[in-house]
């Protein structure tokens, strides 16, 4: 909250969990999105290794929420594509000039995927 327009505060799972509470009335729950899709937590990836192949998942390192996703391989068919300067699905708007280097790269790498997948 440095280079923002929102005034500095503190914010973690604690912080979170409190706020929940207070205004919804709930906890959250995080790791609801791992064992509801068959992952756990000293087995995040189970499901998608046992099940799935092609998959690039993509995070913006920026995203509040980049933690819930998956930031290294869990094969050589689903790999982890990192945008450390970039936010929500910056890699799949379209390109413009001022784009980080690394998106131009993560672009790159999602295409020369997609098409050896497609052959």
């Amino acid at each position: 909250n440095v280079s923002d327009p929102f005034p500095p505060r503190r914010w973690g799972l604690d912080e979170l969990t409190e706020y929940c509470e207070r205004t919804w009335g709930v906890r959250p729950k995080v790791d609801w999105a791992r064992a509801f899709f068959g992952g756990s937590a000293r087995e995040p990836a189970r499901a998608f290794t046992r099940a799935a192949s092609n998959i690039a998942f993509s995070n913006g390192l920026l995203d509040p929420w980049h933690g819930g996703g998956f930031l290294a391989d869990l094969s050589p068919s689903m790999p982890a594509i990192l945008l450390p300067r970039g936010a929500h699905h910056l890699d799949l708007r379209a390109s413009d000039a001022r784009d980080p280097p690394t998106t131009t790269a993560a672009r790159a790498r999602e295409r020369e995927l997609v098409r050896a997948w497609v052959r």
